[in-house]
């Protein structure tokens, strides 16, 4: 199905759901095609386990209106390739002086054989 179809549905839900759930659960999703079904993506699997269990057969309900199957409709996890990097970029810094003395090490400290 065509991402008219999507934006349809999303006026749907923000109709029918609390502001606070509809930005929490369902702004967060994108959609894409595969193989002649629609792809819901999540932006991680906790997010996809609560569509499935909560939100998934409304969504199906209002697709299967508009004239898709029910069964085209399926939830998934955003691939690393769509999703942004929430990692933070490495910053290299200066060697951090510690203030020891560099001649009390553990070596010099140790008595007998080792």
């Amino acid at each position: 199905m065509s991402k008219k179809h999507w934006k349809t549905c999303v006026g749907h839900l923000e109709r029918e759901l609390p502001a606070d759930d509809f930005n929490i659960w369902i702004l967060p999703l994108q959609t894409r095609s595969s193989k002649g079904r629609t792809v819901i993506q999540s932006p991680n699997e906790y997010v996809r386990d609560y569509i499935a269990m909560n939100y998934l057969e409304r969504i199906r309900d209002i697709y299967e209106h508009l004239g898709a199957p029910r069964d085209s409709i399926i939830v998934d996890v955003s691939s690393g390739q769509d999703a942004v990097s929430k990692t933070a970029p490495v910053v290299s810094r200066a060697p951090l002086k510690t203030g020891l003395d560099k001649r009390y090490h553990f070596d010099n400290f140790v008595q007998g054989k080792s």
